[in-house]
């Protein structure tokens, strides 16, 4: 509390004198070394300036006892009625960024809609906003949200009508960004915020948050906040050990969370290491108080349930929404005072005279305690804080695994307050990313930060750790260079040798370990194909080839890079070879061409339940398909030159002349193709099955298409029971 008197007097009492006297000092004497002079006399029984009485000032509104919440001579006010005798916030903005505000009589000429203005704003000085919601210049609140925090800050006070507000003077400038439901997008968040810092606002309330972190709203807070202007912001409502965004931003905004009548913490208020401040949220389901009314935040707005916007009364609010604004009130008459007006003088002022509750100091749960509006407005400026943090315990070097995160941690304590701590670190190959370090619950003074070391790289990654207060004092540890974490690979690969096999003598088999796999990846790969201790090949694919009937183990080993190793195996069927062998076959019964055939573009062969030779499906081409091509994939002959062909096709009777259903091979990859049969509309018979064969010599390679020209939906031709026999 600042002492104020009478300068160039003394109030002095003589021994045998009734009165004190006040005694006149001659020009440029200093009050205190005339007392301290007096004070030394045998003849004074004592000597004081000359102090100076206020009048202490108290609204007439007739709510105003109901407002536990701005004073209240036993729990829970934050003490404005000494606070308004310094001063009510004249001069200064705030920006309501929320629902909007109930500040005019307006008819939207869009829908309708009738604003109205609340009755106890009616004194009220407004700044221009705007509304992101309706993108116009008329930010009426049709939530009652908005209003009702308006209200707390400076709803017109000292008007016979109602209701306080903490900076009655002030003016309130309302922007938009949340609708009637009471939400709105971070990007209409971030633009109001934009807004207000580049229209005069000097404060910023914010009775919003959202769980999510984004660039927009941080760019956001720290333009205005760079501008000058100081933000507050709710805690939120989940009763978790983390406040919301934008509260979270600790460099730009100040946390405000929420207590009740008894000065305890609201059993809704977020808490944790951004918590900066504790002001009056209320509780809606207590009447500590006794004064037969709920201990919620009572203000001006219209009925919250109904949200008519023209039916109004004084309502009852509880959350952390109701606690920032009195924080943001008691900011505008620091600043209109004087005495801090800058963002991080209004931090510093309101700390520094907060009410401790809790554990001694900062903790977690109250930040630094319960806000007293007289004392931040008496605040001045002590001597700078100069002692940087202290960082003692660090993890320092030690080793990890690519399969696991690494926990930094080191104690950290600060002559006034760690403000907040980060670990730099440098991943193997990667550049320098910061990570911030959480505080461990009150009254522990250790900090934490998991890093992200699984980056499937075995090496070195370098850190540091640096500790800031809210004086912007720095502590690195260590203080030059870096700490080492030895990142090691303790996890196999796993291999995978790929199916069993069998072949034919002396055919050769192919074996695919390309499937295995590793966390960093495998770099080496080794085939013992006969289980004879010989290495046959150092691919991921090889090959291989038998001259002996019988069952042959093949074993891969894999390796990764820090020496991990791993092994499969599979088996190879050596048998003679056949006269003859089925080596191709599919009657179109399994799935969308069994992985057998490919289309052109056209798309117009399908499988079709319409007729079959044998089961329900064929291969059908309909509509006006001009060439349509089904092509087989390439066929193993399995060694064999010789091959059969046998297949079931038909045409139905709506083909015209010139129309028809090719058959093709292709011997050599499907380069060229040679027709061997075609079905033709009006020429061959139609309505029934034919089942050509075919027989080729000296094959290599083998493939088969089927090919159909067609003029209407109506015209059909299947395809079924598709077989190739080699020999």
């Amino acid at each position: 509390m600042k002492e104020e008197f009478v300068s160039g007097e003394l109030l002095v009492k003589f021994r045998g004198d009734r009165e004190a006297h006040v005694l006149r000092l001659t020009p440029g004497r200093q009050v205190w070394d005339a007392v301290r002079e007096y004070r030394g006399r045998h003849d004074v029984v004592f000597a004081e300036p000359n102090y100076i009485a206020r009048a202490l000032f108290t609204p007439n509104d007739p709510y105003f006892k109901y407002q536990w919440d701005l004073d209240n001579p036993v729990y829970g006010g934050i003490h404005t009625k000494a606070a308004w005798d310094t001063g009510s916030g004249s001069g200064v903005t705030v920006a309501i960024v929320d629902t909007g505000i109930a500040y005019e009589n307006y008819t939207n000429p869009a829908n309708g809609k009738k604003y109205y203005q609340a009755p106890d704003l009616a004194s009220t000085c407004f700044a221009q906003g705007y509304d992101y919601i309706e993108n116009d210049t008329h930010p009426n609140d049709d939530n009652s949200h908005g209003t009702h925090v308006a209200g707390t800050v400076a709803q017109s006070t000292n008007n016979g009508v109602g209701v306080a507000g903490v900076a009655f003077s002030s003016c309130l400038m309302p922007v938009k960004v949340l609708d009637k439901n009471g939400s709105g997008s971070y990007a209409a968040v971030a633009a109001g915020i934009w807004f207000a810092a580049d229209n005069g606002a000097r404060v910023i309330n914010l009775s919003l948050g959202g769980s999510a972190s984004s660039q927009a709203l941080l760019d956001a807070v720290a333009y205005a906040y760079n501008k000058g202007v100081t933000i507050i912001a709710a805690a939120g409502n989940d009763g978790v050990n983390q406040v919301s965004y934008p509260a979270a931003y600790d460099n730009y905004v100040i946390a405000v969370g929420a207590t009740r009548y008894d000065e305890t913490l609201s059993y809704y208020s977020n808490y944790g290491p951004s918590l900066d401040i504790v002001a009056p949220g209320g509780d809606t389901s207590l009447d500590q108080n006794g004064d037969g009314y709920v201990d919620g935040v009572l203000q001006n707005t219209f009925n919250p349930n109904t949200k008519n916007t023209g039916s109004f009364g004084y309502w009852f609010f509880q959350g952390t929404s109701m606690a920032a604004p009195h924080i943001a009130g008691i900011a505008a008459l620091v600043i209109a005072n004087g005495n801090a007006t800058t963002p991080d003088k209004v931090r510093v002022a309101l700390q520094e005279t907060a009410e401790d509750k809790g554990v001694t100091g900062r903790d977690d749960v109250y930040g630094y305690g319960l806000v007293n509006a007289f004392t931040v407005l008496n605040w001045t400026a002590g001597p700078p804080d100069t002692g940087s943090p202290v960082i003692t315990g660090a993890t320092g070097n030690i080793t990890g695994t690519t399969a696991e995160l690494v926990t930094i941690s080191a104690t950290i304590t600060d002559n006034v307050g760690v403000d907040n701590s980060t670990v730099y670190y440098t991943p193997i190959n990667g550049t320098e990313t910061a990570i911030a370090m959480t505080k461990e619950p009150d009254p522990s003074n250790v900090w934490k930060a998991d890093t992200p070391v699984a980056s499937n790289k075995i090496g070195t990654i370098i850190y540091y750790i640096k500790a800031k207060d809210a004086a912007g004092n720095e502590a690195r540890d260590p203080s030059t260079g870096s700490y080492n974490i030895t990142i090691t690979d303790n996890d196999p690969p796993v291999a995978n040798a790929g199916p069993d096999k069998s072949v034919i003598v002396n055919e050769t088999v192919t074996l695919d370990g390309s499937g295995s796999t590793d966390n960093i990846g495998i770099t080496n790969y080794s085939w013992d194909f006969k289980s004879d201790g010989i290495v046959d090949a150092a691919t991921a694919v090889a090959t291989s080839t038998y001259s002996a009937l019988g069952t042959y183990i093949a074993t891969l080993t894999v390796s990764d890079v820090a020496g991990n190793i791993a092994s499969d195996t599979a088996a190879i069927t050596v048998t003679e070879i056949p006269v003859e062998m089925t080596v191709f076959s599919d009657s179109f019964e399994v799935g969308e061409w069994n992985g057998l055939w490919t289309e052109d573009s056209q798309n117009d062969w399908f499988r079709s339940s319409q007729r079959a030779v044998d089961g329900t499906r064929s291969a059908e081409v309909d509509g006006r398909a001009n060439d349509a091509r089904l092509i087989s994939i390439p066929i193993d002959l399995q060694g064999r030159s010789n091959a059969r062909i046998e297949f079931s096709w038909l045409i139905e009777s709506g083909l015209d002349t010139g129309e028809y259903l090719i058959f093709e091979v292709s011997t050599d990859g499907g380069t060229t193709w040679v027709e061997k049969s075609r079905l033709r509309g009006n020429v061959d018979p139609e309505n029934v099955w034919h089942s050509p064969s075919f027989e080729l010599s000296g094959l290599v390679n083998l493939r088969l298409r089927f090919k159909a020209k067609m003029s209407s939906s109506d015209e059909d031709a299947n395809v079924d029971l598709v077989k190739v026999t080699a020999w």
